[in-house]
């Protein structure tokens, strides 16, 4: 496969370059914001987290870049600010993933798992995080409930009922796939919705930190997110 080179996505994280890095080379700092948690027969996000940042990347701490399967990682020093720019590069040799019938999956992913890096530097720096993930709906639009929202500019205020919980905060992103938006009664957390670029299939990503979990919560949606794709 030739090289790609193509931009993915660019953020500017709220932390110095040195913190920056180590949250992407220390595993305990890393699944404090990549992925999500689940345990199955396939493995854990321990597991995820070692294959990725540990068996599957080149980090180069001189350069501050870090090659991570099919995509190269740029760290920019603002002083106290770290500009992070994701590109498509030549995937690492050996594995077993076709990086060309996955590009655009692991594109989104980094989109998400980045912001959540964002949200995380911004308000919870040095807590464990908690995450309920529902996946697997058969259509690329968001919820009814947050339909009205996806259309945000950043940092704009907003308020509805979701899962029958009255929830408000702020947009915290949107890209041509996906959105977030912070939730202040959960610490705050972090409400992320995002479709596959084919448009198939949606997901939701709640992300709270410290004692912010609640699993009545996680039963609540669940159920909700089941009543509106079922």
């Amino acid at each position: 496969m030739s090289e790609r080179n193509e931009p993915v996505v660019t953020v500017t994280l709220p932390a110095p370059i040195e913190t920056v890095w180590t949250t992407f080379r220390d595993p305990a700092l890393i699944r404090r914001w990549f992925g999500w948690e689940y345990d199955t027969e396939q493995g854990t996000l321990d597991d995820e987290v070692r294959m990725i940042f540990s068996d599957g990347t080149v980090a180069s701490e001189a350069d501050r870049t870090l090659h991570v399967g099919g995509h190269l990682f740029e760290l920019e020093d603002a002083g106290a600010e770290t500009v992070v720019r994701v590109t498509r590069t030549t995937p690492l040799p050996g594995g077993d993933l076709d990086w060309d019938a996955f590009y655009d999956d692991v594109d989104e992913g980094w989109v998400s798992f980045l912001q959540q890096l964002r949200f995380a530097l911004a308000h919870h720096w040095g807590q464990e995080r908690t995450t309920i993930r529902l996946e697997g709906a058969p259509s690329a639009q968001p919820p009814a409930e947050l339909r009205d929202l996806e259309a945000l500019e950043p940092g704009r205020r907003y308020a509805t009922t979701v899962a029958g919980e009255a929830i408000e905060g702020e947009m915290w992103f949107g890209s041509a796939h996906q959105f977030g938006l912070t939730v202040d009664g959960w610490g705050p957390g972090l409400l992320l919705f995002a479709a596959a670029p084919a448009g198939t299939t949606a997901a939701i990503t709640i992300t709270t930190y410290g004692d912010g979990s609640d699993p009545e919560r996680a039963a609540r949606w669940q159920t909700w997110w089941a009543a509106a794709y079922g």
